[in-house]
């Protein structure tokens, strides 16, 4: 997650002990979308209006994801 004030705000209401919250630097990483992976689909969802929303329902690119997801979440700063 874009470590912003907003984004921080955002996820005070998520249950801590059931969620995991790793921050990257906004000024580096801009991201401008919710991506959620989950059995053999990968999901998009926008943070803008008008929301835009896409479902993919593929074993090799959900697991693609995942490989990406799990790398990047190694190396990632816990919070």
């Amino acid at each position: 997650m874009p470590d912003t004030p907003t984004a921080r705000k955002y996820l005070d209401a998520y249950n801590k002990e059931v969620t995991q919250i790793a921050f990257v630097l906004y000024s580096k990483y801009r991201f401008s979308l919710e991506m959620n992976i989950y059995d053999s689909k990968v999901t998009y969802v926008t943070f803008r209006e008008p929301f835009i929303s896409v479902l993919i329902e593929d074993k090799a690119i959900a697991d693609t994801h995942r490989a990406i997801f799990e790398h990047n979440w190694a190396s990632a700063i816990l919070k």
